[in-house]
């Protein structure tokens, strides 16, 4: 059955729109918890605030965003910022109850990065971390321009934070986010940023995510976009208050490996359509069956509460808000 007849049959008895809009997170969601995926993207809940890994990882998401635009890259190398400029940032109060302060000063031409990626963050969610607090933070930050020079990296930008949204069959749409299009080894290749606590020597790429949903989606959509496509570069950084390590490695993918994905994320529509069809009412959760593995990955799921509490406790008790993008977005982000 292709997916056009798999999706008239499963529209005739789902009470919802069968999604036909797919994002790589979406489906990895499906994938690790049914159930996830129904709080998620069919209750459209969404817990306040992040964990500390999660928001932690969007701050330097959004320094390098900002570092590496065009404005930057041309100031770096040419009219170079000399100077300091001076971040103040308020810490947790010592023993007494009193407040405290540290000044950290970063070279001026990092201060609009910087600013850029303070604009949303939560302070709270990473005040109490040891090694994900601001403090420690901006030092990465430093560190990391001081491993990679702007005016001496290895590669050549084509474009920044590029959206893709490619037809993958019978009207059914994959989109996602490149953090960078790069040249580099001969080729063009995805650049995608990555935080860790810990960097290895790279092996992990070769073994690990090989297969890797995420690696595919991100390789299946540049090839898609760009016609040509090497593979995936990873931009490891370590969020450590210890250690200060970067790494980067790439991975590719052949032929046989992409069409393997293809009939996976094939496969995976059709199952996610399935569990529509067998939906009794709009906001039936019985379909969609917990993967209790996932309850604890990571430390904890942060849709854990979500299992064992109803929507209205939820948020009554203010720990989740209803998902207003994604309720704009009509259950197909």
């Amino acid at each position: 059955m292709n997916l056009k007849q798999a999706r008239k049959l499963y529209q005739k008895t789902s009470p919802l729109p069968l999604p036909t809009k797919f994002s790589q997170s979406k489906i990895t969601t499906l994938q690790r918890c049914p159930r996830k995926y129904y709080e998620t993207y069919i209750q459209m809940l969404a817990p306040l605030g992040k964990a500390a890994p999660l928001e932690a990882g969007s701050f330097v998401h959004r320094f390098l965003s900002s570092r590496y635009q065009e404005e930057s890259m041309d100031t770096r190398k040419g009219n170079k910022i000399t100077g300091l400029a001076e971040f103040i940032i308020n810490t947790p109060d010592d023993v007494k109850g009193r407040k405290q302060q540290d000044h950290i000063e970063v070279p001026k031409y990092l201060a609009a990065p910087i600013k850029a990626a303070l604009q949303d963050l939560d302070t709270e969610s990473i005040s109490g971390d040891e090694h994900r607090n601001l403090k420690n933070l901006l030092r990465i930050l430093v560190d990391y321009d001081r491993e990679y020079p702007l005016d001496r990296e290895d590669f050549k930008i084509v474009a920044s934070e590029v959206e893709f949204a490619r037809e993958f069959r019978e009207d059914i749409v994959l989109h996602g986010w490149f953090d960078l299009v790069i040249e580099w080894a001969r080729g063009l290749w995805i650049m995608d940023h990555k935080t860790t606590r810990a960097v290895g020597d790279g092996s992990f790429l070769r073994i690990g995510m090989r297969p890797n949903f995420q690696v595919s989606t991100f390789i299946w959509g540049a090839r898609e976009s760009f016609e040509t496509c090497k593979g995936l570069r990873f931009n490891w950084i370590q969020i450590s208050s210890a250690n200060r390590n970067y790494l980067r490695d790439c991975t590719t993918r052949t032929s046989k490996e992409m069409k393997s994905y293809e009939i996976t994320l094939e496969n995976t529509i059709k199952w996610v359509w399935s569990m529509y069809a067998d939906m009794k009412h709009p906001l039936d959760p019985d379909p969609w069956t917990q993967h209790f593995h996932e309850c604890t990955s990571y430390g904890e799921c942060i849709f854990r509460k979500i299992c064992n509490s109803s929507k209205e406790e939820l948020v009554r008790s203010h720990d989740f808000v209803e998902d207003e993008r994604r309720l704009a977005d009509g259950q197909q982000g």
